[in-house]
């Protein structure tokens, strides 16, 4: 009887160690594929892809765009200012109610002084536009 207690206890010795090793060698893959798959996402940016400025929450004022830098102009005490063309209207924010500007359309967009773009870059953000239209052309908008 004590010749099968020992049996037993043996092989649950070796079972135990069995699993705490299958175990080990389940993180370490899980650990090498998570490691593996962010090294594969961290490829460099192309020059060519939209700046995402603000995309994450939107002023309810404002409408979400995709304009063109056209022409960087002379900054200001306050703001920096561009000559941008609208490629693209991309959302409305839940209360717009103000002019709508048009694909295609130059706008004079004001930025604040930390905000800079370079001629020709493509850039996602949302602006807030007048409530009338004064006549002035191109539209002046701001950065919302």
């Amino acid at each position: 009887m004590s010749h099968r207690s020992t049996i037993s206890r043996c092989e649950f010795k070796a079972s135990g160690k069995q699993s705490l090793i299958h175990g080990l060698a389940l993180v370490l893959m899980l650990v090498f594929s998570g490691c593996r798959s962010v090294q594969l996402s961290s490829d460099p940016v192309s020059q060519d892809t939209i700046d995402m400025t603000n995309a994450s929450s939107m002023n309810r004022d404002a409408i979400r765009v995709i304009v063109r830098v056209e022409v960087v102009n002379e900054a200001d005490d306050k703001r920096n200012s561009f000559d941008v063309v609208l490629e693209k209207l991309v959302k409305y924010g839940a209360t717009f109610s103000s002019i709508e500007p048009k694909v295609g359309q130059k706008l004079k967009l004001s930025t604040p002084l930390d905000v800079t773009f370079r001629k020709g870059d493509v850039i996602l953000l949302d602006i807030l536009t007048p409530r009338l239209d004064d006549g002035q052309k191109p539209l002046r908008v701001r950065m919302g």
